[in-house]
């Protein structure tokens, strides 16, 4: 059943040309671009199934996280001007995302945590790849929290494996005793790092400060969302531990979208504002995973609107990151920098504003459909659940407040200096796609809202 896993083996493959291949008049940003679009040929007709001896399991839940991921790593490749000649830059981009494609394929715990650690291990290089003070430093900070969070993770394994006599997510069964739940609290502590959860999050503000622009659109787009393919494909099996885990995230959920939204608040550099929304947007997110211990329709509704947040967050937070990026080096690292934009990046300064309503939730954009169906799901369900509604609501107006700064300083306010910017195309492109893509699912939810039901339903 090798023909299960052809995306993995694609761009498997191109990761070693774009790497191996001699210097010839085509640049390797281009050699990427092709094998992301066969790969992404290939996810759009997947090919459904279990193979090597169930330790690879593609189903609707694989197919839409490699669209996801695959849909991340092209718009980074496009705003990645910067290295494209770059032949080891994209070899690491293109392993990153085989590990993120063997996570979301996984059928085991090994399996899962293989693909886990080929991301993050090519995520540290991309990190601190400029080599500048700033960029190094948040890699080794990124790299010795990893580590540790990594054998963390390792150590829920094995209480997993001790207790089950298995690592196949059918068989997982964690028994209701003290040694299973510190099993789940050392595999939430492994997951919750990637995903940058609170108190897990202590790395992703540094390394968003110090990675090149379009590696911090990977991270916030593609990186923290892969932790809830973990979530989700473990923690559905822990069906006799539900209650208590549900309750557990419920707290983590809240936490973090408090904690990320008022640190925002006080941030005046906009790559680190847009790291502790990051950590905001993975608290709503967080939302449906915790609900989804409940059984039944409420349960796989909670799952449905988490992941087309998780979609939605994709387009909008990769776009914001992709839009700094465009000016990075020429507008200004600062909010305050971004007074006038609307002269000197007239572009940039639409896309940007699209991304920001959307993130702030609010109508027409695709982030105000995702945030109400999570505050639906809150509704209905038949517990305390409803708590996290009321978060998810004050949450959301505290954003506001920072969005909106942005947004007041690129249109209500005048410039120093109105000299025109250049923006590089591959930028724009990006910047378009992920626009459009975050307007359809505000104004016609219909399609995607029925495709990621049809996979909540099948966990």
């Amino acid at each position: 059943m090798i023909e299960i896993i052809i995306p993995e083996i694609i761009i498997g493959i191109f990761a070693i040309i774009v790497l191996l291949l001699p210097r010839t008049g085509i640049k390797p940003l281009y050699i990427t671009l092709i094998g992301l679009m066969m790969g992404l040929l290939f996810s759009l007709n997947p090919i459904y199934g279990i193979a090597f001896n169930n330790s690879i399991k593609v189903d609707t839940l694989s197919t839409l996280f490699r669209l996801i991921f695959i849909g991340i790593t092209t718009l980074v490749t496009l705003a990645s001007v910067e290295f494209k000649d770059i032949q080891t830059y994209f070899s690491l981009l293109l392993t990153a995302l085989l590990g993120m494609l063997i996570t979301s394929s996984s059928g085991d715990l090994i399996v899962l945590y293989m693909g886990l650690e080929l991301t993050a291990l090519s995520t540290y290089c991309l990190v601190g790849f400029t080599k500048k003070k700033i960029s190094i430093e948040a890699s080794m900070k990124y790299f010795l929290s990893g580590a540790f969070f990594s054998a963390v993770t390792l150590f829920g394994i094995s209480l997993v494996y001790g207790l089950t006599g298995s690592i196949y997510f059918n068989d997982i069964l964690i028994p209701q005793n003290p040694v299973g739940l510190i099993a789940v609290l050392f595999l939430i502590g492994g997951f919750g790092f990637k995903a940058a959860i609170v108190p897990f999050h202590m790395w992703l503000a540094d390394t968003h400060s110090g990675a090149p622009t379009p590696i911090s659109a990977f991270l916030s787009g593609g990186v923290v969302n892969l932790a809830f393919v973990a979530f989700l494909r473990v923690f559905l099996s822990i069906s006799t531990l539900s209650s208590e885990w549900g309750l557990i995230l419920a707290v983590l959920s809240i936490l973090t979208m408090s904690f990320g939204n008022i640190v925002a608040l006080s941030q005046r550099a906009i790559k680190r504002m847009f790291a502790y929304s990051t950590i905001a947007q993975m608290g709503y997110i967080l939302v449906g995973i915790a609900i989804s211990s409940e059984y039944g329709d409420i349960g796989k509704f909670a799952i449905m609107a988490s992941l087309l947040h998780l979609t939605v967050h994709l387009f909008m937070k990769g776009g914001a990151f992709i839009a700094v990026g465009s000016i990075y080096d020429t507008i200004g690292h600062e909010i305050e920098d971004y007074i006038g934009l609307r002269k000197r990046a007239p572009v940039t300064a639409f896309f940007m504003t699209i991304f920001l309503i959307s993130l702030a939730g609010l109508v027409p954009m695709g982030g105000f459909i995702s945030k109400l169906l999570l505050l639906i799901s809150t509704i209905k369900s038949n517990n305390y659940m409803f708590i996290l509604g009321i978060s998810l609501l004050l949450n959301s107006i505290i954003s506001c407040v920072y969005y909106g700064r942005i947004i007041r300083n690129m249109y209500f306010m005048q410039p120093d200096n109105e000299e025109k910017v250049e923006i590089p195309i591959g930028f724009i492109v990006a910047m378009g796609i992920s626009a459009i893509i975050v307007i359809l699912i505000g104004i016609y939810p219909t399609p995607f809202v029925e495709f990621i039901n049809n996979v909540s339903v099948s966990l």
